[in-house]
Order: structure tokens, then C-alpha cells, then sequence
């Protein structure tokens, strides 16, 4: 990011420099964009020197100091201050970058001889540390995609059955498609979400990620996620329907009817509220269900596909089906480290707003069979 002391000294370079061109509209413009870099006002300030230019013809290098200060201070505050906002994929940072790097080397390589010396110092500055962020984004842009086409190969098969919904008599069709083996960890969600963060921890840290499962979301983002994922990788995750949850958590055609997702004892398949520490959610810790799948009961709530609806155990037999968009909230399943046994059971449903975030919810994926 670029210091204080730079950049006092950019705007102490700007308020004693005018346009190079005679042009009136074009000074007016440039005054105008001056003014809005004092102001803060950097996306205003970068469109009149696109008028600048465009008036001009050409640029100059005093346009070019301004835009490269102006691009340099979007790129390093809204990409970069908030690293873990979710607004901006990591291409739409690198090709910010790209940018002001591009324009950084023009500006050194057409003007090196003709300004201040101050001036050209600041803009060596930001080209070296472009360049530098190159490196780290390019690296997580690697790694991002590694952990984006290695979540297939923890899926796991469900075969496709009929069953008995929510333990009532109602019986609905499942077809078969594939499961998460895990939650959605926090190695994953940095890698897919924010990649250039993960390349900074070291192997201590991206190990004790990659067995803590993302919590701390809401619906909304668990969304968010699962889009960018599609687009890294090319498949079409999703969330499960309700009926696909609990048929996995039941262990699917070859279930033992068990209470919880692999036991009818909880401790032996749960972390829930009386069986641990805060803060101990490692995945994988307890025993998989019949089908190897670990922490469907416990450990996180878990987003399905499905509005909340209070009548879907008294409808006709379904397919596979999602319920009807009955309310503005949406079926959560499995309980929590913080849920007591009852809510851990496989028949337990909840509901929660979309935009409802908690410590206590999480993401498994799904996918479907071809």
C-alpha cells in the first residue's frame, strides 16, 4: 500500500503543477480532477482525466502521474484494504494491477528524463511493488484453481432410493448424486474466496485450515461461494436439497436407521454442546456415517436448497424435489457445537433467513450425477 509520507508528497507534487496544455476545457478538467484527489474522490477524479485525454487527444505526464496515483490508490484500497470482502474475484484484481503497472513502466520508460525527480522516485515505487504483487497473485491464482479441482475427489456417491422424509410415512424418491466427504473448510473457502491471503500463511497455518470447517456465514455468501467455485472449475456444485441431506446422513439405501448421522450414540459421531471445547470443530474427528461421511450430525448447521415449509411432511409423494417458495427462510439440518442432542438428530430441521450469519453454520456441496 502506498505510505503516508508518498503520498503527501504526490499531492504536494500536484498543487504546484499544471496541465501542459493550453487547452481551457482541459485545465478546468484537470483542476476538477485534482480536486477530487484531494477529496478522496479517486473513481470521480480518474473520470476527468479521461476527459482530459480525450480532449487532448494524447496524454501527458502529468495526466499519467495522476491517473497512475489515482488507479494505484483504488487498486490498493478497495482490492486490497479489505482482504476478506467477497465483492471482487482475484482476476478483477490482477487486471487492476496489470493496469497500473502498465502504466507505471509507460510513464518511466516516455518520461524518465523530462520530471522531477520526486515524481519519477513515486512511480518506480508503485511499478516495483506491482510487479511484486504480481508474483503473489499469480501464485494464488494456482493454488486457488488446485483447490478448486481437487474438491471432486472428496465426493462422495449416493446411490439413488426411496425413504421415509423427516421419519414420517411419507415416502420420496431420491436419484443418486454426489456428496461432500467433509464441510466446506477454511482452507477451501480462502482458496476459492480470497487465494492471495492463503499464500501468505505457512504450512502450520494452511494445515490447521484445512481441518476447521468455514463457519461465521450466511446463506447469501455460501452462494457466493459456490458460484466462483463453478466458474474456477468448470463443474455445477450446489447445495443439497433437504431430501438429499438426510437420505446421505441416513446412510442411503444401505442405512441402519440410526438416530444420528452413523450412531445412535452422539458422542461417538457429533462434536455438539456437551462433548468439547469452544472452538474445537475439526473436521473428521468423529465417526463417518454408513456412506464415510463425517460430521452430518453436529459440528455445523448446514444450507439446503429448500424454503422452510411446516406442511412438507403432509404433501404427496415427491421426486428429488425442492419445496415450493413458501417463505422467506430456508431448511438448515444437522445441529451445531453449540446444539443440544436433540437438535443433532437426522430428522431435526431448523429454519434461517438467507442473510442470517452465525458461528454456528456451514456449507457442505453437492454435486450431480451424470
Amino acid at each position: 500500500m502506498i505510505s503516508k509520507t508518498i503520498l503527501a508528497l504526490f499531492i504536494s507534487i500536484l498543487a504546484t503543477t499544471n496541465c501542459m496544455s493550453q487547452n481551457s476545457q482541459a485545465k478546468i478538467e484537470y483542476a476538477e480532477a485534482e480536486k477530487d484527489l484531494h477529496a478522496g474522490k479517486f473513481t470521480e477524479s480518474l473520470k476527468h482525466l479521461e476527459t482530459v485525454k480525450e480532449i487532448l487527444g494524447e496524454t501527458n505526464s502529468k495526466v499519467m502521474f495522476l491517473e497512475i496515483l489515482c488507479r494505484d490508490v483504488i487498486y490498493q484500497t478497495v482490492y486490497m484494504l479489505n482482504p476478506f470482502k467477497f465483492s471482487y474475484r482475484l482476476s478483477d484484481k490482477l487486471s487492476e494491477l496489470i493496469i497500473v503497472d502498465n502504466l507505471s513502466s509507460q510513464y518511466i520508460a516516455n518520461f524518465e528524463n523530462d520530471v522531477r525527480v520526486e515524481q519519477l522516485y513515486a512511480i518506480k515505487e508503485i511499478n516495483k511493488k506491482c510487479k511484486e504483487d504480481q508474483i503473489v497473485l499469480n501464485k494464488a491464482a494456482l493454488e486457488s484453481k488446485k483447490i478448486a479441482l481437487g474438491i471432486i475427489e472428496e465426493m462422495i456417491l449416493v446411490g439413488g432410493g426411496e425413504y421415509k422424509l423427516n421419519g414420517k410415512n411419507q415416502k420420496v424418491t431420491v436419484n443418486s448424486y454426489k456428496i461432500a466427504k467433509y464441510e466446506v473448510t477454511e482452507h477451501k473457502w480462502i482458496g476459492v474466496m480470497n487465494p492471495e491471503i492463503l499464500v501468505s500463511y505457512d504450512n502450520s497455518r494452511k494445515s490447521y485450515l484445512k481441518q476447521t470447517p468455514m463457519m461465521k456465514m450466511n446463506r447469501l455468501e455460501a452462494l457466493q461461494f459456490i458460484k466462483r467455485l463453478n466458474d474456477m472449475s468448470g463443474l455445477k456444485y450446489r447445495l443439497p436439497t433437504e431430501a438429499e441431506w438426510e437420505f446421505a446422513a441416513t446412510g442411503g439405501t444401505n442405512g441402519k436407521k440410526y438416530i444420528y448421522a452413523g450412531s445412535n450414540n452422539i458422542k461417538k459421531v457429533a462434536k455438539y454442546s456437551k462433548n468439547g471445547s469452544i472452538g474445537n470443530y475439526t473436521i473428521g474427528r468423529y465417526e463417518p456415517n454408513e456412506l464415510g461421511i463425517f460430521d452430518m450430525s453436529g459440528n455445523a448447521f448446514e444450507f439446503c436448497q429448500d424454503h422452510y415449509n411446516d406442511k412438507y411432511n403432509k404433501v404427496s409423494k415427491l421426486n428429488n424435489s425442492i419445496k415450493p417458495e413458501s417463505s422467506d427462510k430456508f431448511v438448515i439440518k444437522g445441529g451445531s457445537w453449540d446444539s443440544p442432542s436433540k437438535d443433532c438428530t437426522i430428522v431435526f430441521r431448523r429454519s434461517a433467513p438467507a442473510d442470517e450469519r452465525s458461528d454456528t453454520y456451514g456449507l457442505r456441496l453437492v454435486i450431480d450425477v451424470n
